[in-house]
């Protein structure tokens, strides 16, 4: 478990009053966090809203190819979570990979583009026509399909590379995901364009998901699933067990073989392929576990000032509500219960089930469990439509002048 200071909250300020006595209270505060971190890794559980997941992390974790499950390759909640990033987020993400473009090329941090209008339909909402960034494009796009932001720059980065090139190429844009570019024939020049790529990515997975049962590989049942495209290199049977896996393995339709994972960050055989080696790869490194780990979440007792950190239908009383509030500023999920109650009270819904609440914003419903519309006086991010602002104050920016190979 990775304790960090990623969110803010009203209870943050609580820890930066002035004063001597504030100032050595603060410090008291921070012994405690430590102490109820060890705790909460030696019960085995992990606090909702305390990873990491901004720009400028350092790696979340190295990954190791005796870890990847080709039956999840990563969790549908992961996966089918349009506020998994903010648009900062993004662009500090891309800036910490890149920290300086090459002369004479546009790289995605500082990438911009004039973006067409897409009528909503039954996966992702309307957008507005505008001029965007890259990071802004990212952003509006998951948030309107409700695919994470996390798992769209992955996409770039194992299709093209382009989240940590400094010298990329117009094709390199044009492709960015990979979307209409079969492995037997050149791609079809309909879907050029980096926004045209990230959005048809992104609807691509909501079409797998809402029809599940039309495609060659589908969660819940055995899957013949080849090595690599050249058939005489085999394949071997996996049992998907969600559908961002399978969505995963129709759009890239191999398994990476033992040589791949062997020597994970480099070239396997013949026979290996890399693609949804290289997505798990990249994703573990840059923003953790694929999976989902044990939900835990603070509860308060409305009543009074009873506070417990409940993981696994345990509850774990937390007996210094100065420890409650400053984990709360570093993000932690909390809730009031209504009454004390003689059983163990249920943890707060996942973020991702928070994220499919039109009328609740994130924040609010993170913090509450509540996924009705705020009170006014809520002043965090509100519930606004997946629309992106009608122009951009960024400067226009040239595509790459270096010509596709």
């Amino acid at each position: 478990m990775r304790i960090a200071s990623h969110g803010t909250g009203t209870q943050g300020t609580h820890l930066f009053d002035n004063g001597v006595d504030t100032m050595r209270r603060a410090r008291r505060r921070s012994r405690l966090i430590a102490c109820l971190a060890v705790w909460a890794v030696a019960l085995g559980v992990g606090l909702v809203g305390t990873g990491t997941i901004g720009g400028s992390a350092d790696p979340a974790q190295a990954a190791s190819g005796a870890d990847f499950d080709p039956g999840m390759i990563i969790s549908d909640a992961k996966f089918y979570d349009g506020d998994a990033m903010s648009q900062g987020d993004i662009q500090s993400f891309l800036q910490a990979r890149v920290p300086s473009c090459a002369s004479g090329y546009v790289c995605l941090r500082n990438y911009v583009e004039s973006t067409p209008a897409r009528a909503a339909d039954s996966r992702c909402s309307s957008l507005q026509a505008s001029r965007l960034s890259g990071a802004d494009i990212v952003y509006w796009v998951g948030r309107a399909c409700g695919v994470s932001q996390a798992a769209l720059l992955v996409l770039l980065e194992k299709e093209q590379g382009l989240v940590t090139d400094s010298t990329p190429t117009d094709r390199q844009f044009r492709s960015a995901t990979g979307y209409g570019c079969p492995d037997t024939a050149a791609c079809d020049s309909l879907y050029y364009g980096f926004f045209n790529q990230v959005y048809n990515a992104a609807h691509q997975f909501k079409v797998y998901q809402s029809t599940p049962t039309r495609w060659n590989y589908q969660a819940g049942r055995s899957n013949r699933i080849l090595w690599h495209p050249n058939a005489d290199c085999g394949s071997s049977q996996v049992t998907i067990r969600n559908q961002a896996t399978a969505g995963l393995y129709i759009y890239t339709p191999y398994q990476p073989n033992a040589a791949a994972l062997r020597n994970l960050y480099g070239s396997g055989d013949s026979c290996s392929s890399y693609g949804n080696r290289n997505f798990w790869r990249l994703y573990t490194d840059w923003f953790g576990s694929t999976s989902d780990g044990p939900v835990s979440s603070f509860v308060k007792v409305a009543t009074d000032d009873s506070v417990y950190l409940v993981s696994g239908g345990q509850k774990h009383p937390v007996t210094d509500f100065a420890v409650y509030q400053a984990l709360s500023a570093l993000g932690g999920s909390a809730r009031s219960a209504a009454r004390t109650s003689t059983r163990s009270p249920r943890a707060s819904p996942h973020p991702s089930s928070c994220a499919t609440r039109p009328t609740a914003p994130s924040a609010w419903c993170r913090a509450t469990g509540s996924t009705r519309s705020p009170p006014a006086t809520w002043s965090r991010r509100t519930a606004t439509a997946a629309r992106p602002p009608s122009r951009s104050t960024r400067a226009s920016s040239a595509r790459s002048r270096r010509s596709a190979p």
